[in-house]
């Protein structure tokens, strides 16, 4: 699959997945959160990868939700939640294969939610939660 908001890169039985939105601190959108969910398909599919590492790119892990691509129609936050957000921690916490969060920078809202879904979780000295 090809994606547009993440990079996916395994390396000697590591996948690294990168948010990467940088010029938006990484924040969620509905293609970014579809991408991540894919990416962890995927991960869980595949034998050669042995681990997953999650991190942003650019100065910050991830900034939440994009409340600014949400501005233009009615939001049900709540549902939201329910739709996709429960869905994707759900699906991270049930992935057989660890997962290390290397947060550098923010992790606000549902960052911070993707942070803690993370078994283990590395900060950066610019880390900050």
């Amino acid at each position: 699959m090809a994606y547009e908001t993440i990079l996916y890169e395994v390396d000697q039985r590591v996948l690294k997945i990168t948010l990467n939105r940088p010029d938006k601190l990484n924040a969620l959108n509905e293609r970014l959160l579809g991408e991540l969910a894919a990416a962890f398909q995927a991960a869980e599919t595949d034998a050669t990868v042995r681990v997953v590492v999650l991190t942003g790119a650019g100065r910050g892990f991830c900034s939440g939700a994009d409340l600014a691509a949400r501005l233009s129609g009615d939001l049900d936050y709540g549902e939201t939640v329910r739709r996709v957000y429960n869905p994707l921690v759900l699906q991270m916490r049930r992935l057989p294969k660890p997962i290390i969060g290397a947060i550098n920078g923010a992790a606000v809202g549902a960052g911070m939610s993707l942070a803690l879904a993370c078994d283990v979780r590395l900060a950066a000295e610019n880390a900050w939660f």
